[in-house]
């Protein structure tokens, strides 16, 4: 019966899959060092209980204001209803701002 495979080409299978799992390693080491440094940098996410009094970015909001350099960049304090999600908020909007949808990210 004929061998199918020579030991050259064994050893070359054996040192390839070696040297897979030393870089694989090698990049799972690399991969949690730069998690680490880049969890130092984010600041985590604020939390907020309902009855917290919160305010919105007024940036996509449509006021009366004639010029938007004028207006203000904030609009509130609303009062946080509950936690829809993670970072999900329902707040309650005032009578005319019933337009916008009442769920706010928060990052």
């Amino acid at each position: 019966m004929h061998e199918l495979t020579s030991i050259p080409a064994e050893k070359f299978i054996v040192d390839l899959a070696d040297t897979y799992m030393r870089l694989k390693q090698a990049i799972a080491e690399t991969q949690a060092r730069y998690q680490g440094l880049a969890d130092t940098r984010h600041s985590k996410t604020p939390t907020f209980q309902p009855k917290d009094a919160i305010f919105i970015l007024a940036k996509f909001v449509r006021t009366t204001q004639s010029s938007r350099k004028l207006s203000k960049c904030y609009l509130g304090p609303f009062e946080v209803v509950e936690r829809v999600g993670m970072h999900l908020y329902l707040i309650r909007l005032l009578e005319h701002l019933q337009a916008i949808y009442p769920v706010f990210y928060i990052s």
